[in-house]
């Protein structure tokens, strides 16, 4: 079973550890960076993914508003986004 979850602080050891030991994680994926910014400067909607209990996949995001609309998009503090994925990724 995959579940998805809206990071909070109590996930920042499995964040930091997935990306260090993950297939294409940068220091732009870090919590470390991320928190660089500014508190309030975006409104953090990153998402860390578990399969039976287990980090799959993290993914840096904000949440912006675009003509009224609530828009979920990559981190724009960071250089680059996407999905970081483990060494072994297989479903």
């Amino acid at each position: 079973m995959i579940s998805i979850n809206r990071f909070t602080e109590s996930f920042t050891d499995d964040w930091e550890k997935f990306v260090r030991d993950s297939n294409n994680g940068t220091i732009f994926h870090t919590r470390k960076f991320l928190s660089y910014h500014s508190k309030g400067k975006f409104i953090d909607h990153s998402l860390i993914f578990y399969k039976n209990k287990k980090p799959l996949s993290v993914l840096p995001a904000v949440e912006i508003f675009e003509s009224n609309n609530k828009v979920f998009v990559s981190h724009p503090g960071a250089s680059m986004g996407s999905f970081v994925t483990p060494i072994d990724l297989s479903f």
